[in-house]
């Protein structure tokens, strides 16, 4: 992947590629003016169900919410 740094008024500007978004960019200052740029694939992980649930506790879990009575045509 190349990126292209186009010198705009004072200022340079990064043009980045269009499959950017699927990327993981690490900066790193190895010295005053040398930047050290790590462009590496995007691992996207879901946690699954399982997972999520096995997180809940009693203590990050919310009170219940009393809505009040029946009022129209709900089935409980």
């Amino acid at each position: 992947m190349s990126i292209v740094t186009r010198k705009v008024d004072d200022r340079v500007r990064v043009v980045l590629p269009a499959n950017f978004k699927e990327k993981l960019v690490t900066v790193e200052q190895i010295g005053l003016e040398e930047v050290r740029v790590r462009i590496v694939k995007a691992v996207r992980r879901r946690p699954s169900l399982a997972k999520l649930l096995a997180l809940m506790t009693d203590e990050n879990q919310h009170e219940p919410v009393d809505f009040g009575p029946p009022v129209g045509n709900e089935v409980l």
